[in-house]
This record gives C-alpha cells, structure tokens and sequence, in this order.
C-alpha cells in the first residue's frame, strides 16, 4: 500500500485517490454480495419502516441492501428506493404526473 500510495506521489497523481478508494471499495461490496441504496421521502422515515424497506429491497435484488435516507418534500408523499439499476417510485408527485397525463390524453 505504501509502494502504491509513494508511486501516486511520485506520478503526482494523488488527486485520483478517491476514485481508487471508491472502486476499490465497489469491487469488495460487489464480492460481498452488498448493494447500496437510497430511500427518498417526503418526510423522515423511521427506523423499523426503513428496516422493512430494506429487507423488501434484499429480498426483491437477492443483495445485502445498505441503504441511507434523503428528505424531498417536493415527492409530496410515499417514497423512491433506489438500489443500482433498481428504481421502485411510489411517490404522489409521480402518481400525480401520470393521472395528469392521462387527462391530458383523453382530450
């Protein structure tokens, strides 16, 4: 590590040392079987709703799912989980968008 660390140094290319870190890091949750997420909502979520989230979203990718918490209140309600490729969107904001949608198509 130290050989590796001196050669970004000497390469002056320590400014790609966050990268490094987070492939590096990619590769073993990849090897763990570990996916992260995110759990949008209107408001905070609670801890056992947001364990109950993550074992619905383990169980839905086959993963560990570690997830972490965002607050948008434009969502109006309900929530977004994201994991990976992996977008399940309950929000109102995006139920409401579609219902106006679908008015605006039967004119």
């Amino acid at each position: 590590m130290i050989a590796f660390l001196n050669l970004l140094v000497e390469r002056k290319r320590i400014d790609v040392l966050r990268e490094v870190a987070a492939q590096v890091r990619e590769l073993l949750d990849l090897e763990k079987n570990i996916s992260h997420g995110r759990v949008t909502s209107a408001m905070e979520i609670d801890e056992v709703l947001l364990g109950k989230i993550q074992a619905k979203l383990e169980e839905i990718t086959g993963h560990k799912v570690i997830l972490e918490t965002q607050v948008d209140p434009s969502i109006i309600g309900g929530m977004i989980a994201r994991v990976g490729d992996l977008v399940l969107d309950g929000s109102i904001r995006t139920q409401l968008n579609g219902l106006k949608e679908s008015i605006k198509g039967r004119e």
